[in-house]
């Protein structure tokens, strides 16, 4: 099915004059997600409180200039890899490759011009589905191999909003993509996310520095402020004087999800709309940041955002996996097609 002029309108145009749109795909009970093929930004994902109003769950921008200019990541689609790399360097066969550092020395979310600065191309497939395709070229931000990716976005009629990427390369090479959502469950007048309710299933995470780089060490939650297996308010610890924190002034950190048996990989609940989101992918981690850096920032409406405003979860390979031997590569073979997804889906209670 092509798309029509009822669900695609015209963004704007971008600095280098092309224009960018954004497609609504929806499902039959009115949950709705608003697309642009600039960054594959999700503008706005509409889902309906525990009283049946319609609630934008996920924080962004009004203009695609702000867009342009976003350093935040809002709504968008990431690679070729995300999260960080140690000195914006690793080795793959032998082979030392240097990327773009974009955070300091270090590379972040895909360098200086990544994903979420793209135009991709666009085509609605049906009123429920945005299929998304970016060609990456060899030595893009300094990656090897000529890269085609292809992310499908969908809107379920059990109310979910599902991500399945795809990637293929003819050189071997790093391809770990996420989604970075800020979602807000309170909608768009929440000015804190600390009292809604977080539940990981996970029992370790990624040790970091004070570069928020992993030192290669894993280790256990249990007893510490990172232990989510059971739901608490994501604001209950966030203040304790725990070093892992302090480097992340909050929570920016990967937890190892080890969720089974179709169980979802982490939950998350507002008491104030009843909205709850469950998510699940079959990547190896979950990036929970807590919108440490956001206060002061213009969003939506033109509100100021307050730090805690909204919170990420980022399924993914482990950051700096590349240069981590033991852990879960996000490196693909000449040839290879890997394909992996997330699900947010929704209810109220």
């Amino acid at each position: 099915m092509s798309t029509t002029a009822a669900n695609k309108k015209i963004f704007g145009t971008c600095a280098d004059g092309m224009k960018a749109h954004i497609y609504s795909i929806k499902n039959s009970s009115g949950m709705e997600a608003n697309i642009s093929d600039f960054g594959g930004v999700l503008v706005s994902l509409i889902v309906k409180d525990r009283n049946g109003r319609k609630c934008d769950v996920v924080t962004g921008y009004d203009t695609l200039k702000e867009y342009e200019a976003d350093t935040a990541y809002f709504g968008a689609l990431v690679g070729r890899c995300a999260n960080r790399i140690k000195g914006g360097r690793f080795n793959i066969d032998g082979m030392e490759y240097d990327v773009s550092r974009n955070e300091g020395k270090n590379h972040l979310h895909g360098g200086q011009y990544g994903f979420n600065k793209r135009i991709w191309h666009a085509e609605q497939t049906a009123p429920d589905t945005l299929k998304l395709t970016l060609f990456s070229p060899d030595k893009d931000q300094g990656y090897p191999g000529n890269l085609i990716v292809c992310v499908v976005y969908k809107v379920t009629e059990d109310n979910a909003l599902d991500i399945a990427y795809s990637g293929f390369s003819d050189k071997k090479t790093v391809f770990n993509m996420t989604h970075h959502a800020y979602f807000m469950l309170g909608g768009q007048n929440e000015d804190s996310i600390l009292d809604d309710f977080l539940r990981i299933r996970a029992d370790a995470v990624t040790e970091i520095d004070n570069e928020l780089i992993p030192t290669g060490r894993i280790t256990d939650v249990g007893g510490t402020p990172f232990d989510f297996r059971e739901m608490k308010k994501i604001g209950r610890d966030i203040g304790a004087g725990n070093t892992q924190l302090i480097y992340g002034n909050g929570y920016d950190h990967n937890f190892i999800i080890k969720s089974k048996n179709g169980e979802p990989c982490a939950e998350a609940y507002c008491e104030s709309t009843g909205i709850y989101m469950s998510v699940y992918t079959d990547l190896p981690g979950l990036q929970l940041y807590t919108g440490n850096h956001l206060s002061g920032m213009t969003v939506k409406g033109g509100r100021k955002a307050e730090r805690h405003s909204a919170f990420c979860l980022e399924a993914q390979y482990f950051p700096d996996a590349v240069n981590h031997a033991h852990f879960a590569q996000p490196v693909i073979e000449s040839g290879e097609y890997r394909a992996y997804s997330t699900r947010y889906a929704f209810s109220v209670k």
